[in-house]
């Protein structure tokens, strides 16, 4: 994983599941996470849910989720306003001409 525009460390007094969540204090205006593991195993040519739980300040957030596959790039807008709560943004990225087999975030 690679984060740039914050500091990361694990948090085991806030976590969602198991037994720690991944907490970032931003240093700069853009927070960029990269996940740089194994691809997963997806089924071409279909349509895929992607989100990501939250939990920070109540406010207006902006921010965009990527999926990656050999053949092209796939943003969804996750822009909108946190609770202050754990929040879920989500949307669907459309591969359905995609052939991909793999895909990464």
């Amino acid at each position: 994983m690679t984060v740039t525009g914050a500091t990361a460390s694990l948090d085991n007094s806030t976590v969602q599941f198991g037994k720690a969540s991944l907490k970032l204090v931003a240093t700069g205006s853009t927070v960029t996470i990269q996940m740089n593991g194994y691809p997963c195993t997806i089924q071409p040519y279909w349509e895929w849910l992607s989100s990501v739980y939250l939990k920070g300040a109540a406010g207006p957030i902006t921010g965009t989720l990527n999926v990656i596959t050999p053949a092209a790039t796939y943003s969804v807008n996750i822009s909108g306003t946190l609770s202050g709560g754990w929040d879920r943004p989500y949307g669907t990225e459309v591969l359905t001409a995609d052939a991909s087999s793999t895909a990464t975030m």
